[in-house]
């Protein structure tokens, strides 16, 4: 997920939408919606991690 879609992510959430229409909104499980949240709640700030490829 690129560094733009983690915003975008980050700004829907902070202005009030739920995961789930987040997730509907920009194409991904809500459970990855859920996980970016939790690391920047964690973090306050969401990091790449490094792929195995």
């Amino acid at each position: 997920m690129s560094k733009e879609e983690i915003a975008l992510i980050l700004d829907d959430f902070q202005n009030g939408k739920s995961q789930r229409e987040i997730s509907r909104k920009r194409g991904r499980s809500r459970c990855a919606i859920q996980n970016i949240l939790k690391e920047y709640r964690e973090n306050q700030q969401v990091l790449r991690k490094k792929g195995s490829g």
